[in-house]
């Protein structure tokens, strides 16, 4: 791919971090006041809820290119050319159509349900149809979902021109 803008929310990598030190306070506590057996223990529940918090909170990311989108989420990683994409929605996450199936980006999810509150029309003015009033929560450029979906929507866009021409 060509272009490639890599799109991991920071909240995620700081939420990591985070619980790779305390997983790593754990172990060193575990070292300075406990036997063999709880280190043995600590260690191991140590590893297993590290790899949780790799695999679930800092792996998943989106990378949009020139010519597709590679989705890279706990178990799966996608790659999807934007000649196969049908529609991209944002209403739980950023999900890419084609006409197999539905790919989801752990990597851009939706705000939460009290997010709409604070939306504005002016922060997605010329984004948005002018005859489109509503304006979803999912699709401010503020949230997660919002700012992928922009930068996806503009390849697929600029793919189509190219292609279409």
């Amino acid at each position: 791919m060509t272009n490639v803008e890599r799109f991991r929310p920071t909240s995620a990598v700081v939420i990591s971090y985070i619980g790779y030190a305390l997983v790593a306070g754990a172990l060193i506590q575990s070292f300075v006041t406990a036997n063999l057996l709880d280190i043995a223990f600590t260690s191991v529940a140590g590893a297993l809820f590290a790899g949780f918090i790799y695999l679930v909170i800092h792996k998943p990311k989106l990378e949009i290119g020139d010519e597709g989108v590679l989705i890279t989420n706990p178990i799966a990683t996608t790659y999807l050319g934007w000649g196969d994409v049908l529609e991209i929605e944002t209403k739980f996450a950023l999900t890419f159509y084609t006409k197999d199936r539905k790919h989801v980006s752990w990597a851009a999810p939706a705000p939460g349900r009290y997010h709409h509150r604070s939306v504005h029309p002016n922060e997605v003015k010329g984004l948005i149809p002018t005859s489109t009033t509503l304006i979803r929560a999912s699709d401010s450029p503020r949230t997660d979902s919002g700012a992928a979906y922009y930068i996806a929507r503009m390849r697929w866009e600029a793919f189509e021109k190219r292609h279409h021409a």
